[in-house]
């Protein structure tokens, strides 16, 4: 029976179609699951590349303050500097009255 064949090779051929609509449903279902774990892994990696950030920051801020501090110190010791300048002119001139004095005496 011609009715019984071409039913039986509808059934084959809708076999093959559902057969083939699993197999991309499963290629789909595969690659959706790769793609998770990519994104997963990107977003892993974005939260390490802001730890890596937020530690350089933090050196950042600090190698700031260290430069703030070592400045201080600097300014600290030009004026101290400085003051010393200040009094090595004024016992230079005493030393100087000093010696201008002495010379008035005759021994």
């Amino acid at each position: 029976s011609t009715a019984v064949a071409e039913g039986a090779q509808s059934v084959e051929a809708l076999r093959t179609t559902f057969e083939e609509i699993q197999r991309l449903v499963d290629d789909v279902h595969k690659e959706a699951q790769d793609m998770a774990g990519e994104v997963n892994q990107a977003s892993s990696d974005a939260n390490q590349i802001a730890k890596e950030i937020d530690n350089i920051a933090r050196h950042g801020q600090r190698v700031s303050d260290e430069m703030q501090t070592v400045s201080a110190a600097t300014q600290e010791q030009s004026a101290s500097a400085s003051e010393i300048a200040r009094a090595s002119d004024s016992l230079s001139r005493l030393a100087e009255e000093l010696q201008t004095s002495l010379k008035r005496f005759k021994y």
